[in-house]
């Protein structure tokens, strides 16, 4: 019998508490038995449930091989260590119903010499790194694997991930969920000399869908032993932004071939550096989701500007929104005075403080709801002065510094100037009444 090499190591990460335990644990001689178990259920619910869930399943081992244990029983010892868990939990949770809610994940490996059996139930994992290829041999039990299976090999959308990212199908929780114990179809399966178990919880797996496998393998067997793979790759994924406990067990059968590779070394214990505090404040949901609606904001304005109104003062339009009426949205007086004397220019501010004063919620809106006003208003007042207007085009000409009344070229009739000035004393407030 060849001897196994253990190493564990879990980290509380950007996490107030720790809510992952682990355990690489030699039974007796040839007998071992490794796990990592991941609680929920609020800082106090997920601690006791996972350190609930690891005392009973190593009672149970313990006791199972204080006998001759044939190696073909050790499925059935995993599980009714699965079993007597969801058990355990129920009745901590009828002891204390605050409790109620409380789960933990587990993923577990039992070996007997050459020979191993192993289980999960959750999203805690079991790798095996054999003749340098590092491949999952356990399935999470999430969402986010039911839309992968269902989607076959498709690219699933970001907003599925974000969603179900965290949300699990089965946990040791006190009910009936029921584990995976493998293999399937044999009593267990060899060890080969060499073999590298590798368990983790959640937290060391950013991207739930392509994990990189070719990194943890570089890392473990590029490190000088196994603790320091542990370490390491702890230290590599809390740098890379991983905002849970973070968790591993790593246990190899004889001696494995180390071989030579880059690997970028980290101090252990990490701890956050400006370069991660910016990482963090660059890849913020809420941020990109600011960056994002700017960005739409911008287009649809340059879009109204350079098409919807391509041939009205494009230039004066964008600066005025980036300049003083992106901190003013209501009508200053000499604006409304300006108005008065031009029907042109009340045609033109109207447009434009609408959309700037509604802050461009949503243009294409804006413009359905509002040009029905508009237009009949602007209808009205056209159809008004054209009874009493010469067509010749009015221009704004300066005489002596000072500019020219406008009035004085037309001559103004009582019902128009009415309806202009209601249109003018109304525009604030259908502003005002929308905020």
């Amino acid at each position: 019998m060849k001897s196994l090499t253990l190493a564990q190591k879990t980290f509380i990460g950007r996490r107030s508490n720790n809510q992952d335990s682990c355990s690489a644990r030699k039974i007796k001689e040839g007998v071992y038995f490794l796990a990592v178990a991941d609680g929920m259920g609020g800082s106090v619910g997920g601690q006791i449930a996972n350190k609930l869930v690891l005392d009973n399943a190593l009672k149970i081992i313990m006791e199972e091989f204080n006998y001759e244990m044939p190696p073909s029983e050790m499925k059935e010892v995993l599980q009714r260590v699965f079993i007597s868990s969801q058990q355990k939990i129920a009745q901590k949770i009828k002891e204390e119903p605050s409790l109620m809610g409380m789960g933990t994940t587990l993923t577990c490996v039992l070996i007997q010499d050459d020979k191993y059996v192993w289980g999960n139930i959750g999203d805690s994992r079991t790798y095996l790194l054999r003749n340098n290829d590092l491949r999952p041999i356990t399935i999470d039990h999430t969402y986010v694997q039911d839309f992968i299976n269902e989607s076959g090999g498709k690219a699933l959308p970001q907003n599925v991930l974000k969603q179900y990212g965290n949300y699990l199908q089965r946990a040791l929780d006190g009910g009936t969920d029921q584990a995976d114990i493998f293999p399937n179809d044999k009593d267990f399966e060899r060890l080969v000399e060499g073999d590298i178990f590798f368990l983790c919880s959640d937290g060391l797996i950013l991207d739930k869908v392509e994990s990189d496998t070719t990194i943890f393998r570089n890392y473990i067997l590029g490190s000088k032993n196994l603790q320091d793979a542990a370490e390491q790759l702890i230290a590599l994924v809390f740098h890379d932004g991983s905002k849970d406990n973070i968790s591993t067990v790593l246990a190899s059968y004889a001696n494995y071939k180390r071989i030579k590779t880059k690997i970028k070394k980290f101090t252990y214990p990490p701890k956050e550096t400006e370069k991660d505090k910016s990482k963090k404040i660059f890849s913020s949901p809420r941020l990109s989701t600011i960056i994002g609606v700017s960005a739409i904001l911008v287009t649809l304005l340059l879009a109204y500007v350079l098409i919807i109104k391509p041939d009205q003062q494009k230039i004066f339009d964008i600066l005025n929104f980036f300049g003083e009426n992106s901190k003013e949205t209501k009508a200053t007086p000499t604006k409304k005075a300006a108005l008065k004397n031009d029907n042109s220019e009340l045609k033109e501010f109207k447009n434009i403080d609408e959309i700037i004063g509604e802050k461009l919620p949503i243009v294409k809106n804006l413009v359905k709801q509002k040009s029905k006003v508009v237009n009949e208003k602007k209808t009205t007042i056209v159809s008004n002065l054209t009874k009493d207007v010469k067509p010749n085009k009015i221009e704004n000409k300066k005489t002596s510094g000072q500019q020219t009344n406008l009035k004085q070229n037309i001559t103004p009739i009582p019902e128009t100037t009415k309806v202009r000035d209601d249109l003018i004393k109304e525009t604030p407030k259908k502003r005002n009444a929308k905020k």
